[in-house]
């Protein structure tokens, strides 16, 4: 496999129960990952790097309901559960240093609220905890009826991010949020139970610590040709069937990745990544394990990349791709993005120093 020349570093813990109790494991792989991965990127002369940032950056908003790319509000740095919020700020400063003293072609994508295949089973996501309430006892608890957001299903964020890498302006940042689908946490309960046929009970006590309306403002991304597709009530039902092992799972999945390569922007693009090599490190989480089957998948039209499929676990790694593990063009390798890249490591990355080759570089983070 050739060297490696562009990266999508996706690396980062987003549990936001972990902020407080590990707020170094936070830090470590969205401040020294990112520097680990821009100085590889640098040395090796990379393309492009794209790094995915967070809605989190914004911090406590003002009165602004639609939050744009140049809105930022207030963080309080003496309290340990902004830890990634402030780690996803530093990393967006890394990669602008770096793409302009480097002159490195980077682009930063803001995810907003993410659910779908692959989940965390202990996310505190709204969506995940009213499915588990509907599922565990039949009656969703919503104890913030009035805190509006705008939920994205993962192959509509695995879009966006494709977007920014084609179409993308250098060192510029896009908000990727399925806004059409705003709503407020009492209707987005109404739509779960009326999938799980669960009873909904509504408590107004509860104060949310940020914004009640917020939601990312993705027309700088959409005026690249982005256009979301997956409802909230189509994105419910699959969360559904995932979190009860439905048989019709993979039929699901395979959808979903059909859903990105069909994408008529997309499409276009392409066979621009034909015969590069992609690593994908944290690849059993929810984003980055659509890119990894994504990338596989393009070879039903015609083009070809080299995966590697990164995380921490090599036990977690081999169990969701047994499918690609005696493909030709997919290997797997077990690593710390917070750590320096060993000499064995770089040997399978396609070694160091510059020039010459080509290739996609995926980072993620999974549980």
């Amino acid at each position: 496999m050739d060297r490696i020349n562009i990266f999508f570093h996706l690396a980062s813990n987003t549990m936001r129960s972990d902020f407080l109790k590990n707020p170094i494991d936070v830090i470590r792989p969205n401040l020294f990952g990112t520097v680990n991965l821009l100085e590889y990127a640098m040395q090796n002369r990379a393309e492009y790097f794209l790094l995915a940032s967070s809605m989190s950056i914004y911090g406590t908003q003002n009165s602004k309901e639609f939050i744009t790319e140049d809105d930022y509000g207030y963080v309080d740095l003496q309290n340990p559960e902004t830890s990634y919020d402030e780690a996803k700020r530093m990393a967006e400063s890394l990669c602008v240093a770096y793409g302009r003293i480097c002159d490195m072609n980077i682009g930063i994508a803001r995810i907003g609220g993410t659910y779908g295949i692959n989940m965390r089973s202990d996310s505190l996501m709204a969506v995940n905890v009213m499915l588990r309430q509907a599922l565990e006892s039949g009656l969703i608890n919503i104890i913030n009826p009035n805190v509006w957001r705008a939920n994205t299903y993962v192959s509509d964020i695995v879009i966006g991010v494709f977007y920014i890498l084609f179409f993308g302006k250098k060192c510029h940042a896009y908000n990727v949020s399925n806004t059409s689908e705003y709503m407020s946490m009492l209707n987005l309960g109404r739509i779960i139970a009326e999938v799980t046929e669960a009873k909904l009970a509504v408590n107004k006590t509860y104060v949310a610590p940020r914004l009640e309306k917020m939601a990312l403002d993705s027309a700088k991304l959409k005026q690249l040709g982005y256009t979301p597709t997956t409802s909230t009530l189509k994105g419910i039902i699959k969360m559904y069937k995932y979190m009860t092992n439905s048989p019709d799972l993979s039929r699901i999945v395979d959808e979903d990745i059909n859903s990105i390569i069909e994408d008529v922007g997309l499409k276009k693009s392409w066979h621009k990544l034909d015969g590069k090599t992609a690593l994908i490190t944290g690849a059993t989480g929810m984003i980055p394990h659509y890119v990894v089957h994504t990338l596989m998948r393009l070879e039903t039209i015609g083009i070809r990349v080299n995966v590697i499929a990164s995380g921490r676990s090599q036990e977690r790694l081999k169990a969701k791709f047994a499918a690609h593990l005696n493909k030709h063009n997919f290997r797997i390798i077990a690593h710390d993005i917070s750590e320096r890249f060993s000499v064995s490591c770089l040997k399978l990355l396609g070694g160091g120093g510059g020039g010459g080759g080509g290739g996609v570089f995926l980072v993620g983070r999974g549980p």
